[in-house]
């Protein structure tokens, strides 16, 4: 496996260790290519690792790597009970206990050599990423992708001798992840929605654009492949239309939109061409204002009016009605209904 090793100290760092020390440090590390054994015989000859590097340990430089690592300093679980965790005890090489590991505050370093090396660094920090995000207590500075991880002479450690492949790392790690991030995006979407809009004082008018506003935006979230960009450009235009009358909020429009096609599960190729179409559909849309006319609707117990793909409105519905609709249509929407 690819790995970095570093001989040239044993155990942590000392604390009043200056910049030269950590420079020379950095900078002694070499690439190996041994199996997840030896990895963890120089760990107990307090040996630090981390991914492959050219020269100098820092980001930039990352080649290539082949385990991730987890490191539970919380003292809320030892080195048996990690062990006895079903994701660990399956996937899992080695564990160990740290140099600064007590019995009263264990502190342990789970170990998992993958099938294959990675070498773009991007796709790594995603692996990290997943595997923080199941086992939440792990210390999050394990996000970077050339975290070193000091090794623990004479420590107690557990040897599992599995391998963890990237098909499983995939399924098991980087897809819920990846699904719970696209949830909160898209939750965290609609609690804003209201936020955008310009003028909230009348109940009813308020209600009628919260409600056009999340309507649209589903739309982009839910766009298909080949629409993707069709759809984000057509309801940009529309809601600039909304924004040269005074009812929504230009810039707040514009971060609505590019967070619902970032949360559109259908791999948006470019965040960056998104963003171009919907500063320039807004400003198109500018062009042509849209007004909304609520005079021909009775205000008490009424909510909004529903819009339809052509974003022309229909009859106004009861308060209650109003919820149920909108829930009905934005399922239609995501069922690929419309």
């Amino acid at each position: 496996m690819k790995i970095s090793i570093n001989r040239s100290h044993v155990n942590k760092m000392p604390q009043d260790a200056g910049p030269e020390w950590w420079r020379a440090y950095n900078g002694a590390f070499e690439n190996e290519e041994i199996d997840a054994a030896d990895v963890l015989m120089f760990a107990c000859l307090g040996w630090a690792y981390c991914a492959q590097v050219d020269g100098y340990r820092k980001v930039a430089n990352f080649t290539a790597a082949q385990h991730l690592d987890l490191d539970f300093d919380d003292g809320s679980r030892n080195i048996y009970q990690l062990a006895g965790d079903p994701f660990i005890a399956r996937y899992a090489s080695f564990l160990y206990e740290t140099a600064s590991s007590t019995a009263d505050h264990p502190k342990v370093r789970v170990f998992f050599e993958l099938d294959q090396p990675i070498t773009d660094a991007a796709k790594y920090k995603l692996l990290r990423d997943s595997l923080l995000a199941r086992f939440p207590t792990a210390d999050r500075a394990h996000r970077d992708v050339c975290r070193l991880a000091f090794g623990s002479k004479d420590c107690l450690y557990g040897w599992l001798g599995n391998v963890l492949t990237l098909e499983t790392a995939v399924n098991e790690l980087v897809k819920p992840y990846q699904a719970a991030q696209q949830q909160t995006a898209v939750q965290q979407q609609k609690t804003a929605v209201s936020g955008a809009i310009s003028q909230p004082s009348d109940n009813l008018l308020g209600a009628f654009l919260r409600g056009k506003l999340d309507y649209l935006l589903d739309q982009v979230r839910a766009a298909p492949d080949g629409q993707k960009y069709y759809t984000l450009q057509r309801v940009a235009f529309t809601l600039g239309g909304y924004v040269a009358t005074g009812y929504y909020s230009g810039p707040d429009i514009a971060n609505h939109l590019y967070n619902a096609i970032r949360a559109n599960p259908n791999n948006v190729k470019s965040l960056a061409a998104a963003e171009t179409c919907i500063n320039a559909a807004l400003a198109a849309g500018q062009g042509r204002p849209l007004y909304v006319d609520l005079s021909g609707i009775e205000t008490s117990q009424t909510a909004v009016s529903a819009a339809q793909v052509d974003d022309t409105w229909q009859t106004a519905v009861s308060g209650g009605a109003y919820s149920n609709w909108v829930t009905s249509k934005r399922a239609a929407v995501w069922a690929g209904v419309e």
